[in-house]
């Protein structure tokens, strides 16, 4: 009695055990697919955007440099205002391990 009781529970967990597998196959491919769909999305509006950018630049190459220019310069402005107070810390290190060294 108790190996048959053992058994149909055996049997029991083995069709729980392949039905949550099957549940987590059908997800995983749900998701797939839909990763894949917005994926292929992307790809077509980069696509785009591509197109559009290389026509502007057709239609206005001076001010495309001058756009281009603009925007280098201010990211070469950001980051150096990020490296500055960075130095700064530098310095300062450097003047504190100085006057320790007097001492």
């Amino acid at each position: 009695m108790f190996h048959k009781k053992g058994r149909n529970r055996l049997k029991d967990f083995r069709e729980m055990g392949s039905e949550l597998s099957d549940r987590a196959r059908e997800k995983f491919q749900h998701l797939r697919e839909g990763a894949s769909d917005f994926y292929e999305a992307g790809v077509r509006k980069s696509n785009q955007w591509r197109g559009e950018l290389e026509e502007y630049i057709r239609e206005y190459p001076m001010r495309s440099v001058l756009i281009a220019a603009g925007v280098g310069l201010f990211v070469a402005m950001a980051l150096e205002s990020f490296r500055k107070p960075r130095r700064e810390v530098g310095r300062d290190r450097a003047k504190v391990r100085a006057r320790e060294r007097e001492d």
